[in-house]
């Protein structure tokens, strides 16, 4: 996933995102995700956004009454309430991921960093968990159904 949003071809995203959501066994909980302690800044900060935003999409998909086994729960009426669910966690690992300083981007190619120092990775972002590590992106294929 952070090679598919490095290269800005988001497409692939929702697919990962649905694999990821389907394979529901232990092994595949979000809260179970090594930190991969990657020597290069710019990717550990990216994989720590990525697995933040997985929860809040997870937690989304929750909301809507899906469950990740597959035996979703659906309202009766437009009215009723949501369904109750038991919101998902992410690791710890991941606050403890500083952002993305603007030294840190000077061997990138140009159109990847803004006048501010911030990463450019889609043009007009305005997600606020890859914001506060200074990335700029959407989020979207995160969100499919």
């Amino acid at each position: 996933m952070c090679e598919v949003m490095m290269m800005g071809d988001y497409g692939p995203l929702g697919s990962e995102t649905e694999y990821f959501w389907r394979n529901w066994e232990k092994k595949w909980t979000l809260c179970l995700i090594p930190d991969p302690k990657y020597p290069d800044p710019i990717r550990h900060a990216i994989l720590a956004c990525i697995v933040e935003e997985l929860v809040t999409a997870f937690n989304w998909r929750l909301a809507l009454g899906m469950r990740r086994n597959g035996q979703n729960i659906r309202r009766q009426k437009e009215g009723d309430p949501w369904p109750p669910y038991t919101p998902v966690v992410g690791p710890d690992w991941t606050q403890f991921v500083p952002p993305i300083e603007p030294d840190m981007l000077k061997d990138l190619p140009p159109e990847l960093v803004n006048e501010r120092g911030k990463l450019v990775l889609e043009e007009r972002g305005c997600n606020e968990v890859f914001s506060k590590r200074n990335i700029i992106t959407n989020v979207g294929w995160f969100y499919t159904v």
